[in-house]
């Protein structure tokens, strides 16, 4: 991890119950900011694979830690990917405009393997249940 964001990383850390008390939210939000702002294609975070290894101390229960860091994983990920514009705005979703841009929303959907988690096919299927048949 870069030094510089290794630093807003421990800093988030070392605070007492990671993100329940304000001034921790206040310190993971910043981690999240600096990485956001330093990133560099070259170099991509598994916060879990980090977590996991830093958490093992103060979460010696593995399910317990599991269970943090898939927490804290997940919402790392997704403020990550909505600084970086990967989330449509207004999601097109709950309020579609157009078949093409469902389209769009819906094939960028990624699973837990890397892969697409729509098919073409239940793209289709979900067009042709919100706008009818072409």
């Amino acid at each position: 991890m870069p030094p510089l964001i290794e630093s807003y990383y421990k800093r988030w850390l070392a605070g007492a119950d990671l993100i329940e008390h304000p001034k921790d939210i206040e310190r993971f939000y910043q981690f999240v900011k600096a990485y956001v702002a330093f990133w560099r294609r070259s170099y991509e975070l598994d916060l879990g694979k980090c977590l996991d290894q830093d958490l093992k101390e103060r979460f010696p229960n593995p399910d317990v830690r599991s269970k943090t860091v898939w927490k804290l994983d997940v919402l790392f990920d997704h403020l990550v990917a909505f600084s970086r514009g990967r989330f449509l705005f207004p999601d097109p979703y709950i309020g579609p405009t157009s078949r093409a841009l469902l389209s769009l929303h819906l094939s960028s959907f990624i699973d837990g393997a890397g892969k697409p988690a729509y098919t073409r096919e239940q793209i289709e299927n979900e067009l042709d249940a919100r706008f009818g048949k072409t």
